[in-house]
């Protein structure tokens, strides 16, 4: 479901992907029958449900280990906020599902969805994150994550 190659891989390319995806279908298209059709679509749209619901669980997991102390009420905003993200998104949150926030829109959604405080609170994480991931302030100017360091002299920016 993650869209990422994993660590030092390219993210697989979307057009293959989606060869790939309508090759399936054209597969179990042509194996199956009338009957057996209709429970695959409904199957297909359960799966397709579950994602947006498994994307939307895993952006409001990341909300309450921010320290937030969400209210039910709340949880249950940002839970309908996030799925709605999932679905316009076709249930793939790509490789960086967080980095979704950092969007206009479900930002003002989170805007409304939290007290002053908790928002600010949000604010300083995703700030914290943004420093530490930018690019131009690591070596090689890759947002790749921790940097091992170098021995002194080595040009990694990074000496011991």
């Amino acid at each position: 479901w993650d869209s990422a190659g994993g660590p030092g891989k390219p993210s697989p390319d979307k057009a293959a992907q989606a060869a790939i995806v309508a090759a399936q279908e054209a597969t179990i298209a042509a194996v199956i029958s009338t009957d057996q059709e209709a429970a695959y679509t409904e199957f297909c749209a359960e799966e397709e449900q579950n994602r947006q619901e498994i994307f939307a669980n895993q952006l409001l997991s990341e909300m309450q280990r921010g320290g937030l102390h969400l209210t039910d009420d709340q949880e249950d905003q940002l839970f309908s906020v996030f799925a709605a993200q999932a679905a316009g998104n076709g249930g793939d949150p790509g490789p960086w599902p967080w980095a979704q926030m950092f969007q206009e829109g479900p930002v003002e959604k989170l805007r409304e969805a939290l007290t002053a405080e908790q928002f600010r609170i949000w604010q300083q994480r995703i700030d914290a994150t943004n420093r530490f991931f930018r690019a131009d302030k690591l070596p090689g100017g890759k947002p790749d994550g921790p940097q091992k360091p170098g021995p002194a002299g080595s040009g990694t920016g990074i000496e011991k």
